[in-house]
């Protein structure tokens, strides 16, 4: 791994442990680091955790997530006469509370299975 590159990824994790805010680009570039697997594990865990102890900024997340849009996410190629529905959830949580959004995709999956349209 490049030398001047770690020292300049770790000067970012130190600003953020400075409780100072870095740009959207900066963001950017230290996340697409990440994911490219340009910095060692040790690098990339203390940013995220410098990251989320700081607080991110709306710069900080928009840079992160254009970094992960970039390098980490594939755009799906849909036939647009098929019908589709798109159901997301984070699972379960530590309260263990009912997860609407699996009870939701089991509704659904039934209605389309069923022969029924969307209206």
């Amino acid at each position: 791994m490049n030398e001047e590159k770690i020292k300049y990824f770790g000067a970012g994790i130190q600003r953020l442990i400075n409780k100072q805010n870095l740009s959207q680009n900066e963001t950017y570039a230290m996340f697409a680091e990440i994911l490219l697997n340009q910095q060692p594990d040790l690098q990339q865990g203390a940013f995220l955790a410098a990251l989320v102890s700081k607080g991110e900024t709306i710069d900080e997340i928009i840079g992160a997530w254009l970094a992960i849009s970039d390098y980490d996410t594939t755009p799906a190629q849909l036939d647009p006469a098929l019908e589709l529905a798109e159901n997301s959830g984070t699972g379960m949580d530590s309260l263990k509370t009912f997860n609407v959004s699996s009870a939701a995709a089991i509704v659904a999956a039934a209605w389309c299975t069923n022969g029924s349209t969307w209206s």
